[in-house]
């Protein structure tokens, strides 16, 4: 069975990486800038998922 290598996931890995920090950050500058009253429950939940994600990277 062939193998791939571990630098290959490695790669992968951190692109996937980039990727969630990539969108987690816009959600959270858009939610910043653009704020609306309708969307206030949505853009709460967005911001509490950003701290999350922030303190699990701090861990």
């Amino acid at each position: 069975m062939p193998q791939m290598h571990p630098f290959n996931w490695y790669l992968i890995y951190m692109l996937v990486i980039m990727l969630i920090l990539i969108v987690l950050t816009g959600v959270h500058y858009s939610s910043t800038m653009n704020p609306s009253e309708s969307d206030s429950s949505t853009l709460d939940k967005g911001n509490t998922v950003v701290n999350l994600n922030q303190s699990y990277l701090f861990l």
